[in-house]
């Protein structure tokens, strides 16, 4: 896939030129159970700005998922190994990239459990072997479900960036939290509604809250 950005003054493009192409070639597999593995190769090449460097980073991609059992329901993990854009400092880097899903269902009496983690890691190194940015992101949702058309879910998100500084890149951190209870119900399949709170909190500064309630209606043509 190429994808090209066209010329627009305004926003600094004085011409048209490749802004990224796309070329993984690689292989996926999958039982009759719906598991699945796969394994990539990456020979994409980007840029991170107009008239710079199209960069080529090169690196493979492998994963897998799998569906254990009722109770452990899906499983994921992705990594992916070798070479990475270090957007800020416009170069590539060694680094590395894993992701990770969990799916955990249950019951409790009358009423089912859901539990998901998400997380990943990541990390791009210096010209000079050293670690140049470090990045991290992890979710954490729950969900109890009161009957076929009710549920009540919590959500909580995290993130971490830091960055090493050098000439150029000064020292650099950022984490960021948010968390959110919701209420959520359903009127057979076309109208939902959901009502609940959120905090966030960026770099430790004063903590946003927020109240919040949404309805979606929706209708059916014959």
């Amino acid at each position: 896939m190429n994808t090209r950005a066209i010329a627009d003054a305004a926003t600094g493009v004085l011409r048209p030129q490749v802004a990224s192409e796309l070329l993984q070639p690689g292989m996926w597999i999958m039982d009759t159970a719906g598991n699945e593995g796969w394994a990539y190769l990456n020979l994409d090449q980007a840029r991170t700005r107009f008239d710079g460097v199209l960069h080529q980073p090169r690196s493979v991609l492998l994963g897998a998922s799998a569906h254990p059992g009722p109770r452990l329901t899906f499983v994921n993990l992705e990594v992916s190994l070798g070479e990475r854009i270090d957007v800020d400092a416009d170069r590539v880097g060694r680094g590395f990239k894993a992701n990770t899903q969990i799916t955990w269902r249950d019951t409790l009496g009358p009423y089912g459990l859901e539990l998901e983690q998400r997380a990943s890691i990541g990390t791009i190194h210096n010209m000079n072997g050293g670690i140049a940015l470090e990045e991290s992101s992890a979710q954490t949702k729950f969900v109890l479900h009161l009957d076929a058309s009710q549920a009540v879910r919590v959500v909580y998100q995290k993130q971490n960036f830091a960055r090493t500084g050098e000439p150029g890149l000064p020292t650099s951190t950022s984490n960021a939290q948010v968390a959110t209870l919701a209420w959520l119900g359903r009127a057979g399949n076309l109208r939902s509604w959901s009502t609940g709170a959120s905090w966030a909190q960026q770099d430790g500064q004063a903590a946003k809250r927020e109240v919040f309630v949404k309805y979606q209606p929706g209708w059916a043509w014959h």
